[in-house]
């Protein structure tokens, strides 16, 4: 059987909803190609592949200095910009990405996102990079 090398997931807000999932190999032929709900179900996945790198469509962090996305909380951003360094460099560049802020209309996702690179840390025993991408920019 051919393992892949790199994983992507195309992640959705909710489990309700399927998030597409692909394998490929180092010549970057396709050894998987599916749709699943559950994080435990991609992590299992993940687990049986072991790919080298793993690369998540959603944001897998919170701007410095918040330990959520709650308004009603008082934690607040680190630096004057409500948004991660990396969102703040997409926008200087031009490229347009959804907030990472208590602002954000896509909380859930992004909790999802964290949550899944956290259970992907936890429950898988080799070293799969994890690292979120934006495919439109």
């Amino acid at each position: 059987m051919k393992y892949p090398t790199f994983f992507g997931i195309d992640l959705t807000s909710t489990e309700a909803k399927p998030s597409a999932c692909l394998g490929l190999d180092n010549r970057s032929q396709l050894v998987y190609l599916g749709f699943l709900t559950k994080n435990r179900d991609m992590v299992a996945l993940l687990g049986f592949y072991s790919p080298q790198v793993i690369a998540i469509d959603a944001p897998l962090s919170l701007p410095t200095g918040l330990c959520c996305l709650e308004e009603s909380c008082s934690c607040k951003p680190e630096f004057p910009r409500k948004y991660r360094q990396c969102d703040q460099e997409l926008r200087q560049q031009k490229i347009p990405c959804y907030p990472t802020s208590k602002k954000t209309f896509i909380k859930d996702l992004i909790y999802r996102g964290i949550e899944l690179k956290t259970s992907i840390g936890r429950e898988l025993k080799q070293a799969s990079q994890v690292i979120e991408v934006y495919p439109f920019a």
